[in-house]
């Protein structure tokens, strides 16, 4: 008896400890892309750069604002966001992004430029930081 217990307890140690693993393995990932739109560039800067249109372009954002550092003018503007998402692999959980904006025009105002910096944290303690460049 002691031993189909005991047997049973390892059993279910070693299938936590995978699960475990599997949620929780760090993983390294990049990503970059390229795309044409036909609308005016100015149009889709204004709208990728409204905060407001977050929930639109990642279904996974459920909350935000923005923090008191809003500072610039149009040409260079520089705020921050605190963003609350679900995680796309467990969607019950969530995480907490602290973000760092920095949009900018060129002196033509024919390129535009989003620069932000993410410190990602899950469950409040583990957290993670990564440059992005729009």
């Amino acid at each position: 008896m002691r031993m189909l217990v005991k047997k049973n307890l390892l059993i279910r140690l070693v299938i936590s400890l995978l699960v475990t693993y599997v949620l929780f393995r760090a993983q390294w990932n990049s990503a970059s892309f390229s795309t044409s739109v036909s609308e005016n560039p100015h149009q889709v800067w204004e709208f990728v750069s409204d905060l407001n249109n977050a929930k639109k372009l990642n279904p996974s954002i459920f909350d935000f604002y923005i923090t008191d550092h809003d500072k610039g003018n149009y040409d260079h503007w520089e705020y921050g966001a605190v963003i609350y998402e679900t995680m796309a692999f467990i969607p019950v959980l969530t995480n907490v992004n602290y973000a760092e904006f920095t949009l900018k025009t060129s002196p033509n105002k024919d390129h535009y430029k989003i620069l932000s910096t993410y410190r990602t944290c899950f469950f409040r303690y583990a957290c993670c930081t990564s440059p992005h460049d729009l």
